[in-house]
């Protein structure tokens, strides 16, 4: 027998059998269609709350996309000033494009991120990034 081999019952009147582990996890096998699944834990919010690991991935994953709404709202607000709007007479076309430029130099700043990150450090990831705002500011 393969080291990886799971035996299940056999049990024909069913359309699926299932095998429970002894971390918890269910392996659940549909016999019409050969799929699989492979549940841990609760479904739904419980199971979001059922371990804290799984909290903390999903409140910090959030954080890009609070901090991405919070950056359309800003954009969205100096766009309608009269100051800015007076020193930089934009085309709707222009005032557009302001924002999507804006918005994917986010995106692509945040993916290469990550592979800089990997490839050199994070601290040298971070060090780049914060001499990256003083020369904006």
């Amino acid at each position: 027998m393969p080291s990886g081999y799971l035996p299940l019952s056999l049990d024909s009147s069913d359309s699926s059998t299932s095998k429970v582990f002894e971390n918890g996890g269910v392996l659940i096998v549909h016999r019409e269609t050969g799929e699989y699944t492979y549940q841990f834990g609760p479904s739904g919010l419980k199971g979001l709350l059922h371990t804290k690991y799984a909290v903390f991935c999903s409140l910090f994953a959030s954080i890009g996309g609070v901090t991405f709404g919070y950056d359309q709202g800003v954009i969205s607000n100096i766009l309608v000033m009269r100051d800015f709007m007076h020193r930089f007479p934009l085309s709707p076309f222009q005032t557009g494009l302001l924002t999507a430029v804006l918005e994917l130099g986010a995106l692509f700043g945040a993916l290469e991120a990550g592979i800089f990150a990997d490839k050199y450090s994070r601290r040298s990831s971070i060090i780049l990034a914060s001499g990256q705002l003083q020369c904006i500011y």
